[in-house]
């Protein structure tokens, strides 16, 4: 007897085979352009939703705030396109921020279906995490042999593709999670992500790190550790350049800037829409000449193309920030809960949460989630954790006093 085809698991696997893909040809396969604005990950992505959309389940107490901001972007979109003033390609490539997670949504939607999901889904993450901390030393390995022996030259980055940076945070979390010898491979982590070229990739682990411990101690000790925390970071801003360069002034500006549109011009509840540019003449102008930065923000087309370098900023640019709390509101009420310790007996809550915790620190300091590179991979995450604990998706509830 033949078996009989399951989409469910059809969907896994080819899920599975794009995130693979995109660690392992990077982005010659998300940036392979077949023709004009077509690129092929984005076809490959994108056409087969067409034939299973029509049966995805939708469930309105879950899936509320995510359908929410899907209908608001699509919403957004067609008042764009009514209101076109730019290229149509501009607009389609700002709106694939919200494009992404739509394909996620539906490739969950059947994911979640699968037996076993939440121990399959970790197993995955797992698997992929390992994998990545595999390729990224032999990728070491081969720059140290024939590009440079000095890899944390300033201004180098030195990772195999752009997703990789979520599979080491991934394998990070994992050995802190489940493994005896936690602070050796914490200790590789760290080494392996500040080779990265990224100090906020090393930002975004430190943090997991001490969110873990924080839970485990009681209240006092949190305090103790809370102000000694706050006067290594206060050290490290004030006597180091690792998160006061340039680079890193041009974000906090940009987003000062940003976010007094979004509240003070817009009053947190209206977005901007699609192809409309990120920034106009007068934030050009504070960026480059009163502060000197050398962004490109006057030029015509990076106007549109360059966010803000904090995904979730940009997304609340778009659809107002009254919608995008749909989106941050999980992550404050992770943070809530790991802090409190509620969870800390649950390895697969922490594991799951805090490596939610470190890709949205990652996406929140970079342009992640507008682009194809490894936004997938992010929202498969975000989307299995609030399927596996809905409490944390909805506004009106308590975060749960006993671990699930």
């Amino acid at each position: 007897m033949t078996k009989k085809l399951n989409i469910n698991e059809l969907a896994f696997s080819y899920v599975k085979f794009l995130i693979f893909s995109l660690l392992f040809f990077g982005t010659y396969f998300s940036k392979f352009n077949l023709v004009g604005p077509v690129y092929l990950y984005d076809l490959m992505l994108l056409i087969p939703i067409l034939f299973i959309l029509w049966n995805i389940k939708i469930n309105k107490n879950n899936d509320f705030g995510i359908v929410l901001v899907i209908i608001i972007s699509i919403s957004y979109l067609f008042y764009s396109l009514l209101n076109l003033s730019v290229g149509a390609d501009i607009l389609l490539r700002q709106f694939m921020l919200f494009g992404y997670l739509l394909a996620a949504f539906v490739y969950v939607n059947y994911i979640r279906r699968i037996e076993n999901f939440s121990s399959r889904i970790i197993q995955f993450l797992k698997y992929f995490g390992n994998v990545s901390a595999i390729i990224q030393c032999l990728y070491l390995f081969y720059v140290l042999l024939f590009v440079t022996r000095n890899i944390f030259e300033e201004g180098a980055y030195y990772y195999y593709s752009s997703i990789t940076v979520l599979g080491l945070l991934i394998f990070a979390v994992d050995k802190l999670i489940y493994s005896k010898f936690f602070l050796l491979y914490s200790c590789l982590a760290f080494f392996l992500l500040s080779t990265t070229g990224h100090s906020s990739a090393f930002l975004a682990y430190f943090i997991v790190f001490v969110l873990y411990f924080l839970g485990k101690m009681n209240k006092l000790n949190k305090l103790i550790i809370f102000i000694v925390f706050f006067v290594i970071a206060a050290l490290i801003v004030l006597k180091t350049s690792f998160f006061t360069d340039a680079n890193a002034q041009w974000r906090l500006v940009y987003w000062g800037l940003t976010l007094k549109g979004i509240f003070v011009d817009r009053v947190g509840i209206f977005g901007m829409g699609f192809g409309v540019p990120y920034s106009d003449d007068e934030v050009a102008y504070i960026l480059q000449v009163v502060n000197g930065f050398t962004a490109q923000q006057s030029d015509d087309l990076e106007k549109y193309l360059s966010p803000m370098h904090n995904s979730f900023i940009t997304i609340a640019f778009h659809i107002g920030f009254a919608f995008s709390f749909f989106i941050i509101y999980p992550l404050l009420k992770i943070l809530v809960s790991i802090i409190s310790g509620r969870f800390k007996s649950n390895l697969n809550f922490l594991f799951l949460s805090l490596t939610l915790v470190a890709f949205s620190v990652w996406s929140a300091t970079n342009v992640i989630l507008e682009l194809p590179h490894s936004s997938l991979l992010y929202w498969l995450l975000f989307l299995a954790f609030i399927y596996l604990y809905p409490e944390f998706s909805k506004i009106n509830s308590q975060i749960l006093k006993k671990p699930i």
